[in-house]
């Protein structure tokens, strides 16, 4: 086989590796829409991860409030 084909096929199946690795198979997004009643402050706390109550999940990244109307953006 000439270095020019050896060439082309390495190229090419590193490039089908990359992309394989690069394309989110099974990745999905899913979103819940929860209605607590708790006091907005209570569950501020147990949101935002350095909260007093924020010992329950280790999964939340982060979490931050936007806006002053109790609406709370969770990562």
């Amino acid at each position: 086989m000439s270095p020019i084909v050896t060439a082309i096929l390495v190229a090419s199946n590193l490039g089908l590796i990359f992309l394989l690795m690069t394309v989110p198979l099974g990745l999905r997004t899913v979103r819940l829409s929860r209605v607590i009643a708790a006091d907005r402050q209570r569950l501020w706390q147990a949101l935002w991860p350095l909260g007093s109550d924020a010992g329950w999940s280790g999964e939340i990244l982060s979490a931050e409030a936007p806006d002053g109307e109790g609406v709370a953006r969770i990562m």
